[in-house]
């Protein structure tokens, strides 16, 4: 190679270099540039649509100190309306429900004026006499979920919702205003999760008697004084109850009293299996109270639903949940089994203030979907 060429392929070198310099040290000048936040994204679920969002973690059971599992489930408002005792007769809830491999969560909030406790307590009226305070005054607080078990396996479920299964003033006395439940025809059936805070230990005021949602269910079975004792389609599912009446067997006196009367106020209004003992009327003056249950475990399929809940500010809270597939082989079925992913799961849900009966509910059908 000739030294002109020599000098040429030098000089181009040098371009090269003095120009990777220039364009370095000017980018080295500038300031960095940040990225582009990523908007999270925002899960809108259809009307009615309550979207179960699947977590890695469980959240813990503590309607108290809710966990942070709760925090990115997208929330269903429903309003109910038409329920006893209630501002107007109508409340608020909202819904929230995530899921793991092999269990359901439910999150329920709705407002509520007064905490009702005081279930058909015992009251002593005289030296020895003692009655039940009546049910129109003195019942609890309540929730319900009522769902169809066959996709499509109940006439009008999916519009109308519960509605399909009230008869009002069917087995009622003259004047009454509500009725029986039972579904529209044979071989339908649903399954009821019924929360009863006075009488399934859900405030969770004793460690060895666990809290649950009443496990029932419903089937076409029409209003009749001589079956089910008058409850038409209403059944429980089997086991033993989380509660028992605290009455002798001729119903005229409690059975059984606390061991040691608690001090809160607030607790007297529960007897629990474990601080219970033989009623012993001279314990008691005229004007003292006890409970007109006594609480206990549930066992089998009763026992599906494990529950706390936690009342403040006007306001109940009330976390649940159920293993998504309840293996029960009962025949007909009593459980809804959350095992197809991309199925609608149609319920309905209803509110008690105080009520044994009058609940408030929505117009129409919801739905229960699973985002992966």
């Amino acid at each position: 190679m000739s030294s002109k060429t020599w000098l040429i392929v030098l000089v181009l070198v040098v371009v090269v270099i003095v120009g990777l310099i220039l364009i370095f040290s000017l980018r080295a000048d500038e300031e960095p540039v940040e990225p582009e936040p990523v908007e999270p994204v925002v899960i809108e679920p259809e009307p009615n649509t309550l979207l179960s969002m699947k977590v890695e973690t469980a959240p813990e059971l503590d309607a108290e100190s809710l966990d942070s599992a709760w925090n990115d489930a997208p929330e269903l408002e429903v309003s109910l309306a038409n329920g006893d005792n209630f501002v107007a007769g109508s409340t608020d809830a909202t819904l929230k429900s995530v899921y793991t491999d092999d269990e359901i969560f439910f999150l329920v909030q709705w407002d509520d004026p007064t905490e009702s406790l005081e279930r058909t307590l015992w009251e002593k009226q005289g030296e020895s006499d003692w009655s039940r305070l009546p049910a129109a005054q003195y019942y609890e607080d309540k929730f319900a979920f009522i769902w169809e078990i066959d996709d499509n396996g109940i006439q009008g479920f999916s519009t109308q919702g519960c509605a399909v299964a009230c008869h009002p003033g069917e087995g009622v006395p003259e004047g009454g205003d509500f009725g029986k439940k039972y579904l529209p025809n044979e071989e339908e059936y649903a399954d009821i999760w019924h929360w009863k805070v006075a009488r399934t230990n859900s405030l969770n005021l004793s460690a060895s008697i666990d809290a649950f949602v009443d496990d029932q269910a419903l089937d076409s079975m029409p209003y009749d004084p001589e079956v089910r004792e008058g409850r038409a389609g209403r059944y429980s599912d089997p086991g033993e109850p989380s509660y028992l009446d605290n009455r002798t067997e001729d119903e005229t006196l409690p059975l059984y009293q606390w061991e040691a009367m608690p001090d809160d106020p607030r607790d007297q209004n529960f007897l629990l299996d474990d601080e219970k003992v033989d009623f012993v009327d001279e314990d008691w003056q005229p004007g003292d109270r006890l409970p007109g249950v006594y609480i206990l475990n549930a066992t089998g399929d009763r026992a599906d639903i494990m529950a706390s809940s936690y009342y403040a500010d006007g306001t109940w809270t009330l976390v649940f949940k159920r293993d998504l597939d309840t293996g029960s082989t009962e025949t007909p079925p009593v459980d809804v089994q959350f095992t197809e992913m991309d199925r609608v799961y149609y319920f309905g849900v209803a509110a008690f203030d105080n009520a044994q009966v009058r609940h408030a509910t929505g117009p129409d059908a919801l739905m229960l979907r699973f985002h992966p």
